[in-house]
């Protein structure tokens, strides 16, 4: 695994989650702790490391089926012990650092998969090690997927994943959003 950071979130933050891959912590007040030294901001986005969930409305367009029922459920997974986010400080994507997130213990990633809230997104940078268990992830999709658990149990994920199995190939949520994007894929 990289190296990583472990942080455990205080009541010092306000957490917004965008949908059930992104989340926001903006600090309350002035930063002064180790991660806002580190960033060089009191505000800090984050994406779930190896998943991706339905895309929630924004940006002038609708949402994608399961979308608001995948971020109320981390919302609610959230809620049930101590947050701790673990970031890679080597990998960001589109501006947001890359990490998994735990509530007493549990890797909530990995449960958004388990309970068809997200799809495992294999994807790292050139070079990059990932930073959880791709076995684990891997079996974890193909348990929910195939028990129609969740998002899969949706017609419009139902395709999705049998074009991820003809094709051998993942597409993003966000690309599916795009009838150009999905057709260059």
């Amino acid at each position: 695994f990289p190296v990583t950071i472990e942080v455990k979130i205080t009541d010092d933050y306000e957490i917004k989650v965008e949908d059930a891959d992104t989340i926001t912590l903006q600090r309350k007040g002035v930063p002064n702790n180790s991660l806002a030294a580190f960033m060089g901001s009191n505000s800090f986005s984050f994406r779930l490391a190896g998943i991706d969930a339905p895309e929630t409305a924004h940006e002038n367009r609708a949402a994608q089926p399961f979308a608001e029922q995948s971020k109320q459920l981390l919302q609610s997974l959230m809620s049930k012990g101590q947050l701790e986010i673990v970031v890679d400080p080597e990998n960001i994507t589109y501006g947001r650092q890359v990490a998994t997130l735990f509530s007493g213990g549990k890797n909530l990633n990995l449960e958004l998969i388990r309970q068809g809230a997200a799809s495992y997104l294999p994807y790292k940078g050139k070079g990059q090690q990932q930073m959880y268990d791709q076995k684990a992830y891997a079996a974890a999709h193909k348990y929910a997927s195939e028990a129609n658990r969740g998002m899969w149990a949706e017609p419009y994920f139902q395709v999705y994943a049998d074009m991820m199995r003809r094709t051998g190939q993942s597409i993003t949520f966000n690309t599916l959003v795009n009838a150009q994007d999905t057709a260059k894929n």
